[in-house]
């Protein structure tokens, strides 16, 4: 019999640069540590324990704290060393609509000036692949968190149709903070398995919906897509609102 429980969760989506390079991997996995809920907020963070933890010295430990602390992850204390920050759902969402603005703005350019062909292919054979996932016969939980992997890839694809660099390079710092770090992850609230693929299908059509606009050049259809694609992620963030389901969130209400 299929395991069809599912609970509410939602997926930590590894940045796609610094895969060969070993400090930001450092980076990476403490920011996945502090998404995860493995570091929680308020709490004090040890420089020999982290070392101890990633099996590193000291020296990159300090330096990727540095940058955690620059990129809105972590607070200085008053007696020196760095503190997990604290965000409330509330953040996040705020952070879901300044992602919004600037992807909304990056489909509404590529439609008007044209989105590049060799990128449209890879749109669609991205979602070709979407769908796939949405119709394995029996479902489980790999082929959600392969779904996610597809999903934020699209969506980085989508930005870069616009050939904008200060697009690309404004996205990128806003996406290295915390409080954006929900444009990368699927928030779900449902029971069972089937719950969570029909609503995956509901995504599908949004995205489909979206190309077809930029195909179309209609850049301002493009872009309200895209603002409604973001508000329904935001109705399931509301939804998700356990410590348990989104750990690297605080108690503290929104």
């Amino acid at each position: 019999m299929i395991d069809t429980s599912f609970q509410p969760r939602l997926v930590y989506s590894m940045p796609d640069v610094g895969r060969d390079d070993v400090p930001l991997q450092i980076v990476d996995r403490l920011r996945e540590c502090l998404f995860n809920g493995e570091l929680m907020p308020g709490s004090r963070l040890s420089e020999p324990a982290l070392a101890a933890r990633l099996g590193v010295s000291r020296t990159p430990i300090r330096a990727a704290l540095q940058r955690l602390q620059t990129e809105g992850w972590l607070e200085f204390t008053a007696t020196g060393g760095y503190r997990v920050r604290q965000f409330s759902r509330g953040d996040v969402a705020s952070a879901l609509a300044v992602h919004a603005a600037l992807e909304g703005l990056a489909v509404r350019l590529a439609a008007e000036q044209g989105a590049p062909p060799s990128m449209m292919s890879q749109a669609r054979e991205l979602l070709i692949r979407m769908d796939l996932l949405l119709n394995e016969a029996e479902w489980c939980v790999s082929h959600f968190d392969l779904f996610v992997a597809r999903h934020a890839e699209l969506h980085r694809l989508l930005v870069k149709m616009a050939v904008c660099p200060m697009i690309d390079n404004t996205l990128a710092h806003v996406m290295a903070h915390p409080l954006s770090i929900a444009a990368n992850v699927f928030f779900t609230s449902g029971r069972t398995l089937p719950d969570v693929r029909q609503s995956l299908v509901f995504a599908q059509e949004h995205h489909r919906s979206v190309l077809d606009a930029i195909k179309r050049q209609q850049g301002t259809r493009a872009e309200a897509l895209i603002r409604e694609h973001a508000a329904w992620l935001e109705r399931h963030l509301h939804m998700a609102d356990q410590p348990a389901t989104v750990p690297f969130l605080t108690r503290v209400a929104s």
